[in-house]
């Protein structure tokens, strides 16, 4: 086991109340040969990998019920499945969900889930001449429009003094902004976990600053509102016992508090 898991399993995990689907499942579903079936969209990160990969909704439902997972690149990609009726609950960061309400995506809010930042990062190639955030006045900086590398672009360059307007935004995917980042086409990125780790690693790539140097974030459970008339989400704490992370350590989140589930048009 690596050992960023287990300080998230040692550290992190026991703070994390886990939102789990259910309690409302139909009665016929419990009593017929086909399950129920449950669509979760997730990101290559976080809680909800966890939960797949170590099958714990699978286990909290039972036979009865089918869990259906489905792998999104960024959270925009995921509202647009929700929003087209592909998922029935997904989790993705801050920004997200307001570009998809202000295009009129009908959206509950079920929890939130509050971070120091940490885990994303503002990336440039290992021999690029900038040194800091104010050295991107007028070059190419790739994020997902309307993601939280979106919302990171704006704090850092406010915080660094810089206008949006001076930079030259590039708007890919996660995949494609990668392949930009190694062909040169574009002088900087900004992205999360896993591919900041991985483009660290593998590209070499250098930090201009770091996410929790800019700006605490949240994350969010999102439903929509058909998935509620027929399930109701409940918040199951892992643990009621808050343990210390180790002196040195950094603290990657607090406690996922559920919220009142409510219509933001």
């Amino acid at each position: 086991m690596s050992n960023i898991m287990q300080k998230f399993r040692l550290f992190i995990l026991p703070l994390i109340a886990l939102v789990v689907i259910g309690t409302a499942i139909p009665a016929q579903a419990q009593s017929t040969v086909t399950p129920y079936e449950i669509h979760i969209g997730y990101q290559n990160n976080g809680v909800w990998l966890y939960l797949k990969s170590q099958g714990i909704l699978e286990k909290r439902f039972g036979p009865n019920v089918k869990i259906t997972w489905a792998l999104f690149p960024a959270g925009p990609q995921l509202l647009e499945a929700m929003n087209a009726g592909a998922i029935d609950v997904g989790n993705t960061g801050e920004t997200p969900p307001v570009f998809a309400q202000a295009a009129g995506t009908p959206l509950k809010y079920v929890a939130v889930l509050s971070g120091n930042g940490a885990g994303q990062a503002i990336l440039v190639p290992e021999n690029s001449p900038l040194k800091t955030v104010a050295d991107l006045k007028g070059k190419k900086v790739a994020f997902n429009k309307a993601s939280s590398a979106h919302l990171m672009v704006v704090k850092a360059l406010r915080k660094f003094g810089i206008d949006y307007g001076d930079i030259i935004p590039v708007f890919l995917a996660p995949p494609d902004a990668r392949a930009a980042f190694q062909g040169g086409s574009i002088d900087a990125w900004v992205i999360w976990d896993p591919f900041r780790a991985a483009a660290i690693k593998e590209l070499n790539a250098r930090t201009l600053v770091e996410g929790q140097n800019v700006s605490p974030t949240k994350s969010y459970v999102e439903a929509p509102l058909r998935s509620l008339q027929h399930m109701k989400m409940r918040c199951v704490p892992l643990s009621k016992k808050y343990r210390k992370a180790p002196s040195g350590s950094v603290p990657i989140s607090t406690p996922m508090r559920p919220l009142s589930p409510r219509k933001v048009a």
